[in-house]
């Protein structure tokens, strides 16, 4: 399997107003953040959007004791032991082109989801794991060989509106055979992390056996320049 290293959209000119808006959308999709995406979770079936909010997965301080602490605040919740497989299968169908092949045919994703499922179990040992509204989200943390730490929150869930609203305010959609992903980059700034954001969707051709645990996914990823925040 890969790096979970997914192909990078490019910003192609965004205004710092569409830079600001984009990051405001990552710290709201988990409480549908525009006026659509409510009204639609208000009549959709329950656990459709969750209402937390992954912003405190942003913040630069790579505390893991103050990212959990800002996730149980805005309502996530620690997946039990007993319940852990299940959340993990989740994060494993919703993302299992980034744990394959990005670029393969549908029949390939699904081949792979075992190979899968044991990739994201070895991933989240000894890492968080957190459940709202019928959503799941692992935190983990990667140390780089320069001093950079890279935090990223690993969001999956079922097939929700707010999906759809970064869809359209990130504006490019790389699709293939089951398949629609966004991501965005967005560089450091004096009073931001250099940020990454990616979105995507299963829409299978066919429905698979067994059903998919989750069909959309969310990746934040800010990068912390430890180094330089020591001197």
């Amino acid at each position: 399997m890969t790096d979970m290293q997914p192909r990078p959209v490019p910003l192609r000119g965004r205004s710092d107003a569409m830079t600001a808006l984009v990051v405001l959308a990552t710290a709201c999709m988990m409480c549908a953040a525009t006026a659509g995406a409510q009204d639609a979770a208000q009549n959709a079936a329950p656990n459709t959007a969750p209402s937390g909010s992954v912003e405190p997965c942003l913040a630069p301080h790579g505390d893991r004791d103050l990212y959990r602490a800002g996730l149980t605040a805005t309502g996530w919740v620690d997946v039990a032991p007993q319940s852990r497989p299940d959340a993990l299968a989740m994060l494993a169908d919703a993302f299992v082109p980034v744990t394959g092949l990005l670029d393969g045919s549908w029949d390939t994703h699904m081949a792979n989801r075992a190979a899968a499922r044991a990739f994201w179990a070895d991933l989240a040992d000894n890492r968080t794991l957190m459940q709202r509204d019928g959503w799941v989200l692992l935190l983990a943390g990667f140390r780089d060989d320069d001093g950079t730490l890279r935090v990223e929150c690993w969001t999956a869930g079922p097939t929700s509106p707010v999906t759809d609203d970064f869809f359209a305010l990130i504006g490019e959609i790389w699709q293939t055979d089951g398949v629609s992903i966004s991501q965005v980059n967005l560089p450091a700034s004096d009073t931001r992390p250099a940020t990454e954001l990616f979105v995507s969707r299963l829409t299978p051709p066919a429905p698979p056996d067994p059903p998919l645990a989750a069909t959309d996914g969310l990746r934040t990823r800010v990068r912390i320049d430890l180094l330089k925040d020591a001197t």
